[in-house]
């Protein structure tokens, strides 16, 4: 009888008790199917995280190399950052920052960060770049003109 009490409080303690003693239950297909499942969306997120950052960096570089030295995209989003070496920062919370240029490995700032530029981008910022750049161009040719026209004069002031 001291043994059969033994046994059961090896059974319920179960943690306690010898692994040997729980008895094993083979999980039901539905816990079974619903692993599988995880397993198959993880796998699909990590795929697509992956193309959505390749897809903003891709973006991201040759927005960067269009833009003039000296020219950020502060002007246009305060939460835009770019860098001596031109890489391309996104706020993705207050005080913290994550590159969209120059990386190599895949973190969620990243993912966070290529969905901010994502949505900016289909806000109307690659519009706001171009038209910026625009008004810029305009500018220098105006003043190279006047600058001609300037050297025009003195010119025939000189003759």
């Amino acid at each position: 009888m001291e043994e059969t009490r033994m046994e059961q409080n090896r059974l319920t303690v179960g943690r306690i008790g010898p692994l040997e003693a729980r008895p094993t239950v083979d999980p039901p297909s539905s816990v079974i199917n619903a692993l599988k499942r995880l397993e198959r969306a993880g796998s699909e997120h990590s795929k697509t995280t992956e193309k959505l950052v390749e897809a903003a960096r891709i973006v991201a570089e040759q927005l960067v190399a269009l833009l003039p030295d000296g020219v950020t995209l502060r002007e246009f989003r305060g939460d835009y950052e770019r860098t001596d070496d031109d890489r391309l920062l996104v706020q993705v919370e207050l005080g913290s920052w994550a590159r969209l240029t120059g990386v190599s490995t895949v973190t969620s700032y990243q993912r966070r960060a290529a969905l901010k530029f994502a949505e900016d981008l289909a806000g109307g910022l690659l519009d706001q770049v171009a038209s910026y750049l625009e008004k810029d161009a305009a500018v220098a040719i105006e003043a190279t003109s006047k600058l001609r026209a300037a050297e025009v004069v003195r010119q025939e002031t000189r003759s």
